[in-house]
């Protein structure tokens, strides 16, 4: 650990969508990925599996760490919530590369692992541990907090927000760039070129997919692999493949420890003749080049361009995403709904593997949370508009895709979307704060509400629907009753055999139990 100055994980919400009626499979999407030899699932087999010998430690660890039903969003078990993968685990690990150039720098990142977590939801989360040993790829120092904040904001930026006028004013990264040499394949996003090529182009609109997402990510999802996994647009795509698109934003979730003694030691200066009960200011409150460098490592701005310029505004928001509880360790956490992130100066290892192991899989199954509630209210907003429709009909179809919509909102509010995840204290704060950014409370009770509404609409449609019918078939009852009534008034009633008799009362009887099966299936669409 000695030569390594910062950690980097890089944490991308997608959505994968099947092929033909199945939108939703879980199981037609993981099947890819079982039978694809490069693509190695890294979820324990059951409660009971344990890793090998050297991570046994750490692993049981986390495992501690965690309550019994948030293990299975965790880890997987029985992999019915989720599966893990790893990419060419051995042929990754410690050899290949992340290479970001911006300008006249290619930064380099060592890549740990790439891993692909596929939720039951639609959603997966694609996922690159990185580390920063300190040189750039020609050899030239990356070592220093600007370093590290440009890493983070430009490698998280897999997608053009804007298409600029110059390949200058971009934001992102000029290109992007993932080696793994034993295989011998490299993957890559050139947005410069791209932008230079849009602007010299007469007909630009043929060049851009309004849907694009990073060509490393779908490359390596896809490579060695007999699916294909493409964004929506693509013209070379062949019909039945799978749907990839991003389930966020155009940007990764940071996760990213940053080991820099002096830098920690600097934010977290305070007056020393003061006691420990008075109220204490730290340098990061009090002088303003150290409020804007954390809030650019927090907000993951580059290094230099903080875009908060009130110092009041600023003030606030870091008093509320800054973390103190290990302060006087010179420790500082971050957290944000774009990044959880930790200074200090290194000293002590085990607060770098709580980091890289329990407090990024927090941010992952906060992550995965956000991005399924949005597919929720996705989902929702369609059947809305197909329910309140005033030109159509409600179709039974719509009311089947509301009752299954309700399911896998009720399988999800149980399985994934918890009130608490650990009895540790660390653990409760953490998780708390990230739901609040993440506005999970809020949402979550925003779609029952919508559900609500949508049920109501559903249950008036069905009794319009069984009214209707009943009043049909209480007119032709009518009719008949008075019909029978007459007839049987008749001298020809005096003449009715048993026979007769009984098939009377068989079509009082027939009449009855359509009646009731009506009623029923009603009933029972309703419910």
């Amino acid at each position: 650990m000695t030569d390594i100055c910062s950690y980097h994980t890089f944490i991308l919400p997608v959505v994968m969508s099947g092929t033909g009626k199945a939108i939703h499979s879980f199981d037609q999407i993981t099947k890819c990925f079982d039978r694809n030899f490069y693509w190695k699932r890294s979820d324990p087999k059951d409660k009971n599996s344990f890793p090998d010998e050297e991570n046994f430690r750490s692993y049981y660890k986390e495992y501690q760490y965690f309550y019994p039903q948030v293990r299975n969003a965790i880890y997987g078990n029985d992999g019915s919530i989720v599966r893990s993968y790893s990419f060419a685990a051995e042929n990754v690990h410690e050899k290949a590369h992340y290479y970001i150039t911006k300008r006249n720098r290619t930064y380099d990142l060592l890549i740990n692992a790439i891993r692909l977590k596929v939720y039951n939801t639609g959603v997966a989360l694609f996922i690159m541990e990185c580390e920063n040993h300190g040189r750039d790829k020609f050899g030239n120092k990356q070592d220093s907090f600007a370093d590290i904040k440009n890493i983070n904001d430009y490698g998280r930026r897999i997608t053009l927000p804007f298409i600029p006028e110059k390949p200058e004013f971009s934001i992102c990264a000029d290109k992007l760039e993932i080696s793994i040499p034993e295989l011998s394949i490299s993957f890559g996003s050139d947005f410069r070129s791209f932008i230079e090529n849009v602007n010299q182009s007469n007909t630009p609109k043929e060049l851009i997919n309004l849907n694009h997402l990073c060509d490393f990510v779908k490359s390596i999802i896809n490579y060695g692999g007999d699916y294909c996994f493409s964004t929506n647009g693509e013209k070379d795509a062949p019909k039945n493949a799978f749907r990839l698109r991003l389930a966020l934003d155009d940007r990764m979730f940071v996760a990213c420890i940053a080991i820099n003694g002096d830098e920690a030691k600097a934010m977290l200066a305070t007056d020393q003749n003061k006691s420990f009960d008075e109220e204490r200011r730290y340098a990061y409150e009090t002088d303003e080049k150290l409020s804007k460098s954390l809030y650019e490592f927090i907000f993951v701005d580059p290094a230099g361009d903080c875009t908060c310029q009130s110092g009041t505004m600023r003030k606030s928001l870091l008093e509320e995403h800054v973390y103190k509880r290990w302060f006087d360790y010179g420790s500082i956490y971050g957290l944000a709904a774009q990044s959880i992130v930790f200074l200090f100066d290194g000293s002590v290892d085990h607060l770098i593997e709580s980091f890289l192991t329990v407090y990024e899989k927090i941010a992952c199954l906060c992550i995965v949370q956000r991005a399924s509630i949005v597919e929720f209210q996705k989902e929702l907003a369609n059947l809305s508009i197909q329910i309140h429709d005033k030109g159509n009909r409600m179709r039974t179809s719509t009311i089947t895709l509301l009752m299954d919509l309700q399911e896998r909102f009720a399988a999800f509010e149980s399985q994934i979307c918890f009130t608490e995840i650990s009895c540790q204290e660390q653990a409760i704060e953490i998780y708390e704060a990230m739901t609040k950014f993440f506005f999970i409370d809020d949402e979550m009770a925003n779609i029952k509400s919508q559900l609500a509404v949508l049920n109501e609409a559903a249950n008036t449609y069905l009794d319009f629907g069984f009214n209707k019918v009943g009043y049909i078939f209480t007119i032709l009852g009518g009719i008949f009753g008075v019909l029978g009534l007459s007839w049987l008034g008749t001298d020809n009633a005096v003449m009715m055999g048993p026979h007769d008799k009984m098939i009377l009362i068989n079509s009082f009887g027939f009449g009855a139990l359509v009646w009731i099966s009506v009623f029923w299936h009603y009933r029972r669409r309703r419910n």
